[in-house]
């Protein structure tokens, strides 16, 4: 029967080692710790445990307890674990099927980096309780005499590896890791640690890319953005004559990464390109070469066939991230690839698409993967205002109103819809503030220019602007804006009813209906074929254009109505014949919404004093329309 040795390095320990060492009870035959310098109770825990205990001091260089550890081993194969890993039960179950049946030199296992340390192993696995996705790493080992680790920190056996003929096996065994809990990893200072090592590893081994892919990473976390990218091309140089056996993608995915911050679309592309010749189709690269297509198409003007060729590419990207073969896995160095981060990347170009309801199923998803992703929170809340739900929008807007000014927008954006003019202003003022910071999605710059036009008319005071919305409040303003797009027929207006109804209750709300006057001028059916009908379905006609009409509005329209009134004890009802009828005085609504507080008026004045509490409430729940 094959003997399995647990090797480990360990140092001040005593908070996590107990628990790594209940993870392997019953699967390891010995379990060897080199302890680095531990000033703690770790020793002790260790030897409890039955362990070997052997006393190495700290040099600068993790390969060399981890070797000290391997010659010690007395077992056939070795597994790799830290203190802060954790077999999961399955694991266990199948590294001993995987040693007996043999056949591979190296076996890979997934790690998963825990969110918080108390999360349960099936929470962590799932992905619901994970910083980012898995990656498979060398951790059982066939124990050979010529095993050992190279590297003074992200050490590894790669070289070990391309002698050995058996090769590699993806195990379906799991390994839950909680020295990345942010908390942990802050108090702890490895990542400065790692830093510095990896600085240094770069120094004494200038012929190997590996340590500058980590290097940059490193650096990319602790926001050294500049010196990042010095590391990147230094490594970059060495790529192109890497040996075969030394992988780039660690080192694409660096460059690709702060290439995509600069907004180099090129770039990113081509680094995926030569990555991909090297490393063959990668999630990583994937998700990478989509992020740069949805940079690229959000950068189109909105609703161009350019834009939407770019989007669509970017989506099958994300796609094909979506689908990986296990097998097919060298490596994954992107958070979220294959996960959270595609869901909610596939959720903002739906959303740049204009496909809301695509989008917010994508987005539900990358929520269910990590609940805390302000990004996917955020877009949520916009997909909900797009298909119409303001209300659940605006509460999907709760914890995203912070430094970014991206919550604040579309939380505005909601309360136009809900006819709260007040509020919408308050709300986008804080957008206002904060956008020197940027959109963390780029096509909210759009949407953010749809609301300064439509602030502008809720003000009286309506300016033009690129897109749909604009050129409608440009009309109001009397200046003649172009469409976005080609001209349409009245068959294919479809595109500028959203923002027409849009302006039409942030118009209504703040009491500025007056201005759609201008919506029946010669030139607005010239540049809107087909909008005097369009705006006849929600009862809006110019003087004696059409029989009276009764305006179905939402509650807090007709209550904002109401409270204008000096005596708002009263309601509206239509009969079949289309004429409000209240205490048999028939009252026809025409110059429909020009001044809907002096019509409301008028009809108190017709019915008097004494049929005050007479009057039937007119109030409708749903979208604003208009019945002859």
């Amino acid at each position: 029967m094959a003997r399995l040795s647990l090797c480990m390095i360990a140092k001040n320990e005593e908070a996590l080692l107990q628990g790594c060492l209940d993870s392997v009870k019953g699967i390891v035959d010995e379990v060897i710790i080199v302890d680095t310098g531990s000033t703690d109770a770790t020793k002790k825990i260790a030897a409890a445990a039955g362990a070997r205990v052997i006393d190495q001091p700290w040099n600068d260089d993790f390969a060399a307890p981890r070797n000290a550890a391997l010659k010690a081993a007395t077992g056939d194969w070795v597994l790799q674990l830290d203190a802060d890993e954790r077999l999961t039960p399955k694991a266990c179950a199948e590294l001993k099927r995987a040693i007996k049946r043999g056949g591979f030199a190296c076996g890979m296992l997934r790690l998963h980096d825990a969110d918080t340390l108390d999360a349960a192993f099936a929470d962590v696995v799932s992905g619901k309780a994970r910083i980012a996705s898995p990656i498979f790493l060398p951790r059982l080992l066939k124990k050979t005499a010529d095993l050992e680790y190279r590297g003074i920190v992200h050490e590894g056996v790669t070289d070990w590896l391309m002698r050995q003929p058996a090769g590699v096996s993806y195990l379906e065994a799991d390994i839950v890791h909680l020295g990345n809990v942010p908390a942990l990893r802050a108090g702890r200072g490895k990542s400065r640690r790692n830093i510095e090592l990896l600085e240094k590893r770069c120094a004494t081994e200038p012929d190997t890319m590996i340590p500058h892919g980590y290097l940059a990473l490193e650096l990319l976390k602790a926001g050294e953005r500049e010196r990042a990218w010095e590391i990147v091309e230094q490594g970059w140089k060495i790529a192109l004559t890497r040996p075969k056996h030394q992988t780039v993608l660690r080192l694409a995915d660096a460059r690709a990464t702060l290439q995509l911050q600069r907004g180099d679309v090129a770039g990113v592309l081509a680094t995926v390109r030569h990555a991909r010749d090297i490393e063959g189709p990668q999630l990583d690269l994937w998700l990478l070469e989509g992020c740069a297509l949805e940079l690229a198409g959000m950068r189109c003007k909105p609703g161009t066939r350019a834009a939407a060729r770019l989007l669509n590419q970017a989506l099958e990207c994300f796609g094909e991230a979506l689908k990986p073969e296990a097998d097919e896995i060298h490596g994954q160095f992107m958070e979220g690839v294959g996960g959270w981060s595609c869901h909610l990347h596939c959720g903002n170009t739906l959303l740049a698409l204009g496909k809301p309801a695509e989008a917010k199923t994508s987005l539900e998803k990358a929520l269910a993967l990590k609940p805390g992703a302000f990004e996917a929170k955020v877009s949520l809340a916009e997909a909900l205002l797009d298909v119409g739900d303001a209300n659940a929008a605006l509460g999907a807007c709760d914890g995203t109103l912070g430094d970014e000014p991206d919550g604040w927008l579309i939380a505005a954006a909601a309360a136009i819809e809900l006819g709260a003019p007040a509020d919408a202003q308050h709300l986008f003022n804080n957008a206002c503030a904060r956008q020197a910071k940027g959109y963390v999605s780029p096509h909210r710059a759009v949407r953010h220019t749809d609301l300064v036009c439509l602030m502008s008319a809720m003000l009286g005071r309506p300016i033009a602007g690129p897109g749909l919305t604009g050129a409608l409040t440009g009309m109001l303003s009397r200046v003649a804006m172009p469409l976005p797009s080609a001209p349409r027929s009245s068959e294919t207006n479809a595109e500028y009813v959203r923002p027409l109804v849009t302006l039409l209750r942030a118009l209504m709300a703040s009491n500025q209906a007056h201005l759609l006057e201008a919506f029946f001028e010669p030139r607005a059916e010239a540049t809107f074929p087909g909008i005097v009908a369009e705006l006849a379905k929600y009862g809006i006609a110019a003087e004696g254009q059409r029989d009276p009409v009764v305006i179905e509005v939402p509650n807090v329209w007709a209550e904002r109505w109401l409270a204008a009134c000096e005596n708002p004890r009263f309601v509206m009802k239509r009969n079949d014949s289309g004429v409000i009828r209240a205490a048999g005085i028939e009252v026809k609504w025409s110059a429909v919404l020009a001044d809907p507080v002096v019509n409301v008026r008028r009809l108190m004045a017709a019915l008097g004093e004494a049929h005050d509490e007479v009057l039937i409430r007119h109030m409708v729940n749903n979208y604003p329309g208009v019945e002859r």
